[in-house]
C-alpha cells in the first residue's frame, strides 16, 4: 500500500520519517498506520467507516 495522500512527496516522506523514528516501525508499517489515521479520522462525512454513538 503506498500513501496516497493529497500532499507533497516530501511531505509524505517526512510524515513516514517521523513515524519510524518516533515509534520504532518500519516503512511499511509506518504507511500502513498512516492510511489507518487517515480513513479514520480524517474520511469525509459520508466515507467514513465509523459511526458517531
Amino acid at each position: 500500500m503506498k500513501i496516497t495522500i493529497q500532499e507533497g512527496h516530501e511531505e509524505a516522506r517526512r510524515r513516514v520519517n517521523e513515524v519510524v523514528h518516533g515509534t520504532s516501525m518500519s516503512p511499511r508499517e509506518a504507511q500502513v498506520i498512516i492510511e489507518v489515521i487517515r480513513a479514520v479520522y480524517f474520511a469525509s462525512t459520508g466515507d467514513a467507516p465509523l459511526r458517531h454513538g
